[in-house]
């Protein structure tokens, strides 16, 4: 009996499906979040994967994202579900893409079909009555849309570095940063130069999983630079730094907004105060003063 696990948020249609597979056939287990259904990937090692596009927090393909750089589960075939016209592509640096795409709404005959191609066997609808449903719920879905109000927390912090803009805006780079910040290490940087510029992504571990960095405004002339960092999950963050010069080196007006995407980064925002930001910054600004200075790191950076 082959294994599908089902990640999806919304309950009603989870069951639904969940049900219709069943009397498929089919083992079925259920997630209602892209992290529930990377966990019990990792645990349960499911023969295939349906997992809808659009949920909150980690979406379909930040969920396809984890699941790829993991390479005990890498290689479960994996099918997105969505009424939108995806291609399924994955995201810059994850492998390859989804195995499959299944548009909205879909008969039970196409999702036999898109099954059967994955695990090499042909399956034959029992009833397509539970079929039915499936459908009508999947059109509900597409056509409704949550919105919330965001749990976001900003602060802003202005250091004063002993050396010129020209010389220390090079230095907020993910690649250059590996010079000054002890214990900075991208696992992947894509860049057409090598180092930061416009459209740059790099891929970091952090503490919470694995985040996603993407460069959004890259301007030497205008000493500013702002990149978007997601930990599917947990926080959509957005940091600016903008340099200015002053007498013997140059000041850094540092922008952190973090937004929750779920129960964690609610935990996370609680804790992002102005006093943990302000200690976390010095920290930054001691280490990259220290490099200025010297050329050297400084060991045990604790913004590292």
């Amino acid at each position: 009996m082959a294994k599908i696990l089902v990640i999806d948020d919304d309950v009603s249609l989870l069951r639904t499906l969940g049900a219709t597979l069943e009397k498929q056939g089919f083992q079925v287990s259920q997630a209602t979040s892209g992290a529930k259904g990377v966990q019990l990937a990792r645990e349960l090692h499911p023969d295939l994967i349906l997992c809808d596009v659009l949920m909150e927090g980690a979406d379909g393909r930040l969920t396809l994202y984890a699941l790829r750089r993991d390479p005990k589960v890498g290689s479960i075939p994996f099918v997105l579900m969505s009424a939108n016209a995806l291609s399924g592509e994955a995201l810059p640096g994850s492998g390859r893409g989804a195995d499959g795409f299944l548009r909205k709404p879909f008969t039970l005959e196409k999702l036999l079909a898109t099954i059967g191609s994955l695990l090499g066997k042909v399956q034959s609808p029992v009833d397509d009555n539970q079929a039915v449903a499936v459908v009508n719920d999947e059109t509900r879905k597409a056509a409704s849309m949550r919105i919330i109000k965001p749990n976001r927390a900003a602060h802003t912090y202005r250091q004063r570095l002993c050396a010129s803009p020209a010389k220390v805006f090079p230095l907020l780079c993910p690649v250059r940063e590996t010079e000054w910040a002890d214990g900075w290490l991208p696992e992947l940087v894509i860049s057409s130069s090598g180092v930061a510029e416009r459209d740059c992504v790099f891929v970091t571990p952090d503490k919470l999983g694995t985040a996603l960095w993407y460069i959004t405004r890259h301007e030497p002339e205008k000493l500013f630079v702002e990149m978007l960092k997601i930990l599917p999950g947990v926080t959509a963050c957005r940091l600016s730094i903008q340099l200015s010069e002053e007498v013997g080196g140059c000041i850094a007006d540092i922008t952190y907004a973090h937004t929750s995407l779920g129960s964690a980064g609610d935990e996370f925002v609680s804790g992002f105060t102005a006093e943990y930001y302000q200690k976390f910054i010095q920290a930054w600004e001691k280490a990259l003063n220290h490099f200025l200075a010297t050329g050297r790191l400084l060991p045990d950076d604790p913004a590292a």
